[in-house]
Order: C-alpha cells, then sequence, then structure tokens
C-alpha cells in the first residue's frame, strides 16, 4: 500500500499564515497544569495482582487438601493431642489466608 502524499495548495499556506499571524503566542503556566494534572481521576488499580491471585489459588488448594487430608484423619483414628493441634493449624491457616484476601480488598475497594 502507498502512503498518500501531502500537498500543500497556496490555500493551506495563506491559512497557516493567518492562524499564526491572529493566535496569541503560547504561553506556559506550571501551577495550571499542575492543578489540571492533579484533578485527574486516579489510574483504576486491579484489586490483586496476576502474583497475588496465583499465590492466592495455589494456598487455596493447598489449603483444601489439609482440610481433606484431616477429615479422612478423624474418620480413621481417635482423636489425639498431635491431631488436635494439626486441626488448630489447619483453622489457623485458613483464616489466615482469608484474612489476606479480604483485609486489602476491604482497602482498596
Amino acid at each position: 500500500m502507498m502512503k498518500k502524499e501531502k500537498r500543500h495548495t497556496a490555500e493551506d499556506t495563506r491559512l497557516q499564515d493567518l492562524l499564526q499571524k491572529e493566535l496569541p503566542l503560547e504561553r506556559r503556566d506550571e501551577w495550571f497544569t499542575r492543578k489540571v494534572m492533579n484533578r485527574l481521576p486516579e489510574k483504576e488499580r486491579p484489586l490483586f495482582s496476576t502474583v497475588e491471585k496465583v499465590t492466592f489459588a495455589v494456598t487455596a488448594l493447598l489449603l483444601i487438601g489439609g482440610w481433606i487430608w484431616l477429615w479422612r484423619e478423624t474418620k480413621e483414628a481417635a482423636i489425639s493431642q498431635a491431631m488436635l493441634v494439626e486441626t488448630a493449624a489447619v483453622v489457623l491457616a485458613t483464616l489466615a489466608w482469608l484474612g489476606y484476601l479480604i483485609v486489602p480488598a476491604l482497602r482498596r475497594g
């Protein structure tokens, strides 16, 4: 595909000269620019980055595996002190995971 050539006619040149004569000189106002930039809305950031999403998903799978393992263990064996410690660890890990998931969402949202 060929590029279209731009042709300037005498009328284009005359119009350009007229506009340059009639327009006021450009004035740079740093304060105005800063005010405008400060009033622009902030860019929307995603709630969670890709790394956070992957981490949450892997952790969720590990916790689900932990709960399944714990459920099978309690069905097969008698409750012992070690079983109670394992149960507490899985519960605390689940609560921590939910906290890391919910708290940032509440802060950003």
